[in-house]
């Protein structure tokens, strides 16, 4: 049923329940035995009273008559308080149905604008298909009209591109794939020659042409032997005086930084305090005295020994740590820090050998040796080619 339909149902019950009520009122309000009906004549309402001043002279004033309203009975009060609540009921009731009618009418406006809003999504949806379909190439419809196998196996240009450019990454990983494998052949024959050199003893293996030649020139060109060896000794150890280097040289720039600090089964530490000098603050005699200490002590035991021997450009597998001739060298070589130098028991070949001493008498090298020689050296590269490296 329409709210105005239920409105006017209630309208009208509440107009029958107060004519109902009226009625009744009427019925129970009558004259009763008691009241007088004769008027009472009171004075005139807003006059005074007047007296004649002739007294054969009449005054006529005029009086409204003015009857007794009718007592009320608690049946009449009962009526009138229920057609009050009516009244009330019948008022509360249509404010309600106001209310409902306003939001009902609120609600309908809402459902309208959500309709209004899917029906403008759908006309842009509409557009943007129409203008993708504009927007296509002609030869899309050229296609159309060829047999559907055969349109189907021509691309369209944005695939003829992406097409290209997989092929291109194809060939990209097949290539890296056979380098790859390549790769892994060399190093695995690699493994075989090193596993079938180290079968051998040590004399027979240093007769196998190493893997890795590096332009050596021949088999024995850059071989060392114990003649050579002391021939390198009685020349560093002639002509000198001992001690310490001097000051601002690069050997005992090198000294300092390689022996200058704390040695330790994890590495290493380089000194990084105030320098004594002189002058303080910087490297002077002081610190190279420091220095060459922490070089004698790991000459004569060193904690960190570089592997060695065997030959120039062999394999790093075949390389030893001591060959048990009894020398302790001091090679310098060319890192991306610049020159280092480090320690070897055995021939530092293809190195640029600074020192050498007998193992257990280092004192004497130190107590004789040239250091305008040991400089000389940084120069020469022993048991291997001359490489200049700047």
């Amino acid at each position: 049923m329409a709210p105005s339909a239920n409105r006017m149902l209630v309208s009208a019950v509440l107009a029958a329940a107060t004519y109902s009520a009226s009625q009744l009122i009427t019925a129970f309000v009558a004259s009763p035995a008691a009241a007088s009906a004769q008027p009472v004549h009171l004075r005139p309402r807003g006059s005074v009273a007047l007296q004649a001043t002739h007294p054969t002279q009449t005054l006529h004033t005029p009086y409204t008559p003015y009857t007794h309203p009718t007592p009320y009975t608690p049946a009449v009060l009962a009526l009138a308080l229920y057609s009050e609540a009516l009244n009330k009921a019948k008022l509360e009731l249509e404010q309600k149905f106001q209310e409902s009618e306003a939001g009902r009418q609120g609600l309908q406006a809402r459902i309208a604008e959500v309709q209004a809003r899917i029906a403008e999504l759908e006309s842009q949806l509409a557009a943007r298909a129409d203008s993708g379909t504009s927007a296509m190439p002609t030869s899309r419809n050229s296609m159309q009209s060829l047999p559907q196998a055969a349109a189907a196996a021509i691309p369209p240009p944005t695939s003829i591109k992406s097409m290209q450019q997989q092929q291109q990454l194809q060939q990209q990983l097949q290539q890296q794939k056979q380098q790859k494998q390549q790769h892994q052949l060399q190093q695995q024959q690699l493994r075989i020659q090193r596993r079938q050199q180290q079968s051998l003893p040590q004399a027979a293996a240093a007769a196998i042409p190493p893997t890795h030649t590096l332009h050596t020139r021949g088999g024995g060109e850059w071989d060392i032997s114990d003649a050579d060896i002391e021939k390198f000794y009685a020349e560093l150890t002639t002509g000198g005086k001992g001690g310490d280097p001097p000051k601002e040289s690069v050997v005992g720039g090198l000294i300092v930084k390689f022996f200058h600090g704390e040695f330790t089964p994890q590495g290493f530490k380089r000194y990084a305090g105030h320098w004594k000098g002189p002058p303080p603050g910087n490297i002077g005699k002081k610190d190279i005295a420091v220095g060459m200490d922490g070089l004698k002590v790991q000459m004569k035991s060193p904690m960190f020994v570089t592997k060695g021997g065997v030959g120039y450009g062999v394999d790093e597998t075949l390389k030893v740590v001591d060959d048990g001739k009894g020398w302790v060298w001091l090679a310098a070589e060319m890192s991306p820090g610049g020159l280092a130098i480090e320690l070897f028991k055995s021939v530092p070949f293809g190195k640029r050998a600074l020192l050498v001493a007998k193992q257990s008498d280092v004192e004497e090298m130190f107590s004789k040796v040239n250091w305008a020689v040991a400089l000389g050296n940084i120069e020469k590269t022993f048991g291997g080619p001359l490489i200049k490296q700047r």
